[in-house]
């Protein structure tokens, strides 16, 4: 068995338990080809938009990760979109597999889509063009930043412009003849519907349980 830095399948699973994932799921959801190089596990990339600059995302071992600004990862995504009802799009490839988890998805008829922390208009907009029968459920983090891509990603999906500028310790939002001025610490998309009156259709938002960032195991 041949080592080098890279480790044997037992090895892998050992890991990946430790992380708090199953085997199974994780080789349902992103195969066999993930592997630990140098105490961390460069995730996949669904290679459809081959014209986007998008990075991997990095899972070290010991549960932190870097998620990139861009990235694209797409599980379950049949061949006729209108099969599928329910769209769920995520910032991390590592907080969609633990809500797949948690949730005890496996046998479910849903698409997931994994998009970073700053995602892409284009990719957001062919999204929806491909499943625009579904309903859309954004599952970003607690934080700040995920909050702004959820808001973004809300706007894109529902083909509105939402203008958002960060001003010191405030988020301007701007949307069609409205402007909002929100303090940061209760940034939201429900906040930016409530003060803007841009009530998005057919997309909910699931968040981490309370006290939590992200949908970690």
């Amino acid at each position: 068995m041949q080592r080098n830095n890279v480790s044997v399948e037992g090895d892998n699973n050992i890991a990946i338990s430790r992380l708090g994932f199953t085997a199974a799921n994780w080789r349902l959801f992103f195969g066999n080809s993930p592997r630990i190089y140098n105490g961390s596990i460069e995730l996949p990339i669904t290679r459809r938009f081959h014209f986007m600059d998008v990075k991997p995302e990095i899972l070290y071992l010991d549960g932190e990760r870097w998620i990139p600004s861009k990235t694209y990862f797409e599980f379950n995504v049949p061949v006729i979109a209108s099969s599928t009802k329910v769209v769920y799009i995520f910032q991390s490839a590592t907080d969609a597999l633990s809500y797949f988890q948690i949730k005890a998805m496996a046998d479910k008829d849903a698409t997931f889509f994994v998009l970073g922390k700053n995602p892409s208009e284009a990719i957001i907009r062919y999204i929806k063009a491909w499943f625009n029968h579904a309903r859309f459920i954004l599952c970003y983090p607690n934080g700040l930043m995920g909050r702004i891509s959820e808001i973004k990603t809300a706007g894109f999906l529902s083909n509105e412009h939402v203008r958002l500028e960060l001003d010191n310790q405030r988020l301007i939002c701007s949307y069609r003849n409205r402007k909002a001025i929100i303090p940061l610490d209760v940034v939201s998309l429900s906040q930016v519907s409530k003060l803007t009156g841009f009530y998005p259709k057919k997309i909910k938002t699931h968040k981490p349980k309370k006290g939590t960032i992200a949908f970690m195991i």
